[in-house]
Protein backbone atom coordinates (compact mmCIF):
# COMPACT_ATOMS: atom_id res chain seq x y z
CA UNK A 1 0.00 0.00 0.00
CA UNK A 2 2.61 2.52 0.79
CA UNK A 3 4.76 1.74 -2.77
CA UNK A 4 1.28 3.32 -4.07
CA UNK A 5 0.82 6.08 -2.16
CA UNK A 6 4.50 7.21 -3.26
CA UNK A 7 3.90 6.76 -7.19
CA UNK A 8 0.37 8.89 -6.65
CA UNK A 9 2.01 11.94 -5.80
CA UNK A 10 4.78 11.72 -8.73
CA UNK A 11 2.01 10.98 -11.32
CA UNK A 12 0.03 13.90 -10.52
CA UNK A 13 3.09 15.77 -10.75
CA UNK A 14 4.66 14.48 -14.09
CA UNK A 15 1.05 15.35 -15.21
CA UNK A 16 0.89 18.57 -13.95
CA UNK A 17 4.25 19.64 -15.68
CA UNK A 18 3.89 18.26 -18.81
CA UNK A 19 0.96 20.43 -20.01
CA UNK A 20 2.93 24.07 -20.22
CA UNK A 21 6.57 23.41 -20.51
CA UNK A 22 5.35 21.18 -23.93
CA UNK A 23 3.98 24.32 -25.39
CA UNK A 24 6.80 26.39 -24.04
CA UNK A 25 9.57 24.05 -25.04
CA UNK A 26 8.14 24.04 -28.69
CA UNK A 27 7.52 28.39 -28.57
CA UNK A 28 11.22 28.31 -27.38
CA UNK A 29 12.50 26.02 -30.33
CA UNK A 30 10.53 27.66 -32.73
CA UNK A 31 11.89 30.82 -32.31
CA UNK A 32 14.98 29.23 -32.37
CA UNK A 33 14.56 27.31 -36.12
CA UNK A 34 12.17 29.81 -37.84
CA UNK A 35 12.87 32.99 -36.05
CA UNK A 36 16.80 33.10 -35.69
CA UNK A 37 18.21 35.18 -38.27
CA UNK A 38 21.38 32.53 -37.65
CA UNK A 39 19.29 29.60 -38.21
CA UNK A 40 19.10 28.19 -41.86
CA UNK A 41 15.62 27.32 -42.87
CA UNK A 42 16.36 24.66 -45.34
CA UNK A 43 14.82 21.63 -44.67
CA UNK A 44 13.52 23.06 -41.33
CA UNK A 45 10.30 21.76 -41.72
CA UNK A 46 11.17 18.42 -42.08
CA UNK A 47 13.07 18.58 -38.69
CA UNK A 48 9.88 19.84 -37.10
CA UNK A 49 6.87 18.19 -38.53
CA UNK A 50 6.28 16.46 -34.85
CA UNK A 51 5.36 20.01 -33.65
CA UNK A 52 2.48 20.44 -36.06
CA UNK A 53 -1.47 19.25 -35.77
CA UNK A 54 -2.92 16.41 -38.51
CA UNK A 55 -4.71 19.75 -39.64
CA UNK A 56 -2.34 22.06 -40.40
CA UNK A 57 0.25 19.03 -41.46
CA UNK A 58 -2.38 18.78 -44.15
CA UNK A 59 -3.07 22.02 -45.02
CA UNK A 60 0.79 22.21 -45.53
CA UNK A 61 0.76 19.31 -47.54
CA UNK A 62 -1.67 21.09 -49.76
CA UNK A 63 -0.01 24.15 -49.82
CA UNK A 64 3.11 21.67 -50.82
CA UNK A 65 1.38 19.84 -53.52
CA UNK A 66 0.54 23.22 -55.18
CA UNK A 67 3.48 24.43 -54.83
CA UNK A 68 5.02 21.15 -57.13
CA UNK A 69 2.30 21.13 -59.93
CA UNK A 70 2.26 25.29 -60.44
CA UNK A 71 6.15 24.61 -60.93
CA UNK A 72 6.29 21.83 -62.84
CA UNK A 73 3.59 23.75 -65.28
CA UNK A 74 4.89 27.21 -64.88
CA UNK A 75 8.94 26.93 -64.77
CA UNK A 76 9.68 30.30 -65.64
CA UNK A 77 7.69 31.92 -63.24
CA UNK A 78 8.39 33.16 -59.86
CA UNK A 79 8.06 29.90 -57.47
CA UNK A 80 5.68 30.49 -54.43
CA UNK A 81 7.82 30.53 -51.39
CA UNK A 82 9.02 27.32 -49.31
CA UNK A 83 7.16 26.11 -47.06
CA UNK A 84 9.70 27.06 -44.10
CA UNK A 85 9.24 30.61 -45.66
CA UNK A 86 5.38 30.91 -45.37
CA UNK A 87 5.69 29.47 -41.45
CA UNK A 88 8.72 31.82 -40.89
CA UNK A 89 6.04 35.18 -41.89
CA UNK A 90 8.57 37.48 -42.03
CA UNK A 91 11.00 38.41 -44.96
CA UNK A 92 13.64 39.76 -42.42
CA UNK A 93 13.66 37.37 -39.42
CA UNK A 94 13.73 39.39 -36.20
CA UNK A 95 16.54 40.94 -34.24
CA UNK A 96 15.07 39.44 -31.32
CA UNK A 97 12.00 37.19 -29.81
CA UNK A 98 10.87 37.61 -26.62
CA UNK A 99 8.41 33.99 -25.81
CA UNK A 100 6.11 34.89 -23.43
CA UNK A 101 4.26 32.49 -20.83
CA UNK A 102 1.66 29.43 -21.93
CA UNK A 103 -2.07 30.81 -22.08
CA UNK A 104 -4.03 27.35 -21.33
CA UNK A 105 -7.60 26.75 -21.19
CA UNK A 106 -8.50 23.36 -21.36
CA UNK A 107 -7.83 21.73 -24.93
CA UNK A 108 -6.12 24.80 -26.10
CA UNK A 109 -3.17 27.34 -25.78
CA UNK A 110 -1.26 30.24 -26.62
CA UNK A 111 2.10 31.27 -26.44
CA UNK A 112 2.75 34.72 -27.62
CA UNK A 113 6.59 35.61 -29.24
CA UNK A 114 7.15 39.68 -29.23
CA UNK A 115 9.34 39.83 -31.99
CA UNK A 116 11.71 43.15 -32.63
CA UNK A 117 13.66 44.51 -35.18
CA UNK A 118 16.49 46.51 -34.80
CA UNK A 119 19.45 48.94 -36.50
CA UNK A 120 20.47 46.96 -39.82
CA UNK A 121 17.14 45.38 -40.71
CA UNK A 122 14.28 45.51 -43.19
CA UNK A 123 12.18 46.68 -40.63
CA UNK A 124 14.08 48.84 -38.09
CA UNK A 125 12.20 49.32 -34.75
CA UNK A 126 9.44 47.65 -35.64
CA UNK A 127 7.33 44.88 -32.71
CA UNK A 128 5.29 42.44 -34.04
CA UNK A 129 3.48 39.75 -31.81
CA UNK A 130 3.15 36.19 -33.15
CA UNK A 131 1.02 34.23 -31.87
CA UNK A 132 1.26 30.37 -31.67
CA UNK A 133 -1.81 28.20 -31.00
CA UNK A 134 -1.75 24.50 -29.89
CA UNK A 135 -4.11 22.00 -29.49
CA UNK A 136 -4.16 19.50 -27.33
CA UNK A 137 -3.97 16.12 -28.99
CA UNK A 138 -3.66 12.10 -27.71
CA UNK A 139 0.29 12.54 -28.66
CA UNK A 140 0.41 15.71 -26.57
CA UNK A 141 0.40 19.18 -27.34
CA UNK A 142 1.03 20.41 -31.11
CA UNK A 143 0.62 23.75 -32.93
CA UNK A 144 -2.58 23.95 -34.97
CA UNK A 145 -1.66 27.60 -36.38
CA UNK A 146 0.00 31.17 -36.23
CA UNK A 147 -1.24 34.07 -35.78
CA UNK A 148 0.55 37.53 -36.74
CA UNK A 149 -0.91 40.56 -35.63
CA UNK A 150 -0.10 43.62 -38.26
CA UNK A 151 3.06 45.71 -38.29
CA UNK A 152 4.35 48.88 -39.46
CA UNK A 153 5.99 46.40 -42.44
CA UNK A 154 3.55 43.31 -41.97
CA UNK A 155 0.08 42.71 -42.26
CA UNK A 156 -2.00 40.64 -40.25
CA UNK A 157 -1.99 37.03 -41.27
CA UNK A 158 -3.18 33.79 -39.69
CA UNK A 159 -0.78 30.85 -41.42
CA UNK A 160 -4.16 28.38 -41.73
CA UNK A 161 -6.18 31.16 -44.01
CA UNK A 162 -2.65 32.09 -45.92
CA UNK A 163 -2.81 27.72 -46.59
CA UNK A 164 -6.04 27.59 -47.07
CA UNK A 165 -5.53 29.56 -49.80
CA UNK A 166 -3.58 27.49 -51.90
CA UNK A 167 -4.79 24.00 -51.70
CA UNK A 168 -4.82 21.91 -54.78
CA UNK A 169 -8.34 21.97 -56.70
Amino acid sequence: MLHGLVLLPAAILAQGTAQNPDCQAIARQFAAVYLDRRSRLEGAYRRTTGWFSDRLVQLIAGYQRRRDRDMKAEPDDEPMPEIEEEIAVFWDRPSAVKVQPVQESGASATVALLCSWGKGTQYPGDQVQMTLCFIRTAKGWRLDDIRTAAGKFVDRQTLSEELGKYQPE
